[in-house]
């Protein structure tokens, strides 16, 4: 009976031993488990909190105004701030952010650009898989995407992202009969400032119209 008792006494005393000797470094020094994060963690943790409630907070559109295109065929719903131009080759709502600089390539901001033409005969599909292979031969371009189907609105298209000389994603929507409608969307978001949360909620108010 004492040989068990003190086999007991040595096991617990083992075990105290280890315990003792984990909870410290090898220099000997206590290990504190309930340290406070450093600067950077705190950093990190801040910008994951402020970009969570950026994606939960409900976007306030009840401001919105609605612009109407009659050259393409198409309304759409924005943010007061965004600057309409009527470019030769279509139009253009864009909104810069806070790092964006004159004259150069555009980095930081609402992008969404907006052309149409005719389909020459083809489906939507056939037309958009032409312009997909002819940006997979184009050697500025270092990706390409699959072709995927896309709903904009009411109305379903297709769509797929290049990677370049920049970062755009194509759209097309079939209007009419014979024509499409393109939209090339280049939003950037360097410092989380909810621009592709805008850009999504503008491309859904997106209506075809006469």
């Amino acid at each position: 009976m004492k040989r068990i008792t003190i086999v007991i006494l040595l096991i617990i005393l083992a075990g105290l031993i280890f315990w003792y000797l984990t909870r410290r470094n090898p220099t000997g020094e206590a290990v504190n488990t309930d340290r406070e994060p450093t600067q950077g963690q705190e950093l990190e943790t801040n910008e994951q909190n402020e970009t969570n409630d950026q994606d939960t907070e409900a976007l306030n559109t009840s401001n919105w105004e609605t612009y109407t295109s009659t050259a393409h065929g198409f309304t759409i719903r924005h943010p007061q701030e965004i600057d309409i131009q009527n470019t030769d080759d279509g139009e253009l709502l864009s909104l810069w952010g806070p790092s964006q600089q004159e004259g150069t390539e555009f980095y930081d901001g609402i992008s969404l650009h907006f052309t149409s033409g005719s389909l020459e005969g083809q489906t939507l599909d056939e037309y958009v898989n032409q312009i997909h292979t002819d940006a997979q031969n184009d050697p500025i371009n270092e990706q390409v995407s699959a072709v995927q189907p896309i709903l904009i609105g009411e109305e379903s298209g297709l769509t797929f992202d290049v990677r370049g000389y920049g970062d755009s994603t194509y759209i097309y929507l079939r209007k009419g009969e014979d024509e499409y409608l393109r939209i090339t969307e280049n939003t950037q978001d360097p410092s989380s400032q909810g621009f592709e949360k805008i850009t999504d909620a503008m491309l859904q108010s997106l209506r075809l119209v006469e």
